[in-house]
């Protein structure tokens, strides 16, 4: 019994993922992981045996789907590096705003 999970993400900015010759560009994607249960335990438990990058077409376009085979360590970097950069850049927008850039942060 395998069973999928699904989930979107979005990524701000451009980016590459190893193992891979793409670059990647800012969009929301569709992470589907496969996963097969571990024998043995009273409880079922899952692990991961392949996870999958989907590009789906801007809305209106007509273009291909693509899909690739990824390392999910490698697509956990990835998501973890947009994330830090997309606070930076608010940060650098609210810095901006204010006028000076030392003003204190609130989170």
């Amino acid at each position: 019994m395998k069973r999928v999970s699904k989930k979107r993400v979005t990524f701000h900015f451009p980016f590459e993922l190893g193992g891979i010759n793409h670059a990647f560009s800012p969009g929301q994607y569709t992470i589907e992981t496969e996963e097969e249960p571990i024998p043995g335990g009273t409880v079922i438990n899952f692990r991961p045996i392949e996870t999958v990058l989907i590009a789906h077409p801007p809305e209106g376009e007509i273009s291909p789907t693509n899909f690739w085979a990824v390392d999910p360590e490698e697509l956990d970097k990835a998501i973890a590096k947009d994330t830090d950069q997309y606070i930076a850049a608010q940060r650098a927008a609210r810095a901006a705003r204010s006028g000076n850039g030392d003003e204190p942060e609130s989170e």
